[in-house]
């Protein structure tokens, strides 16, 4: 198993690198971890309004900060939030490693 504050620093220090999301705006990326076991990890990335931006090179190199070899972007999350606004949405998507 690895740490959750090992996991959440992976994920937004290589989103933070890309500027993918502005944290003075509030847009602050949430990870979510669902599965947490040794050789295997499904967590969820989401934030505010929109998902945050990544793309397979960015996967793989959460994979690698983790030590896992495997990995896939494994099912997109959308949760609607106010009817006029949409604060307190959710987007993002759900990613997986494993050995």
């Amino acid at each position: 198993m690895i740490d959750e504050g090992s996991i959440n620093e992976a994920v937004v220090s290589v989103l933070m690198s890309k500027g993918s999301f502005d944290s003075d705006l509030g847009l602050e990326v949430t990870t979510e971890i669902k599965v947490n076991k040794v050789g295997h990890l499904l967590i969820e990335v989401t934030s505010m309004y929109y998902p945050p931006d990544i793309g397979i090179e960015d996967i793989r190199e959460i994979a690698k900060k983790l030590n896992f070899s495997n990995y896939e972007k494994y099912e997109d999350i959308s949760y609607s939030g106010c009817d006029t606004c949409d604060y307190g949405s959710s987007y993002g998507y759900a990613l997986r490693f494993w050995n």
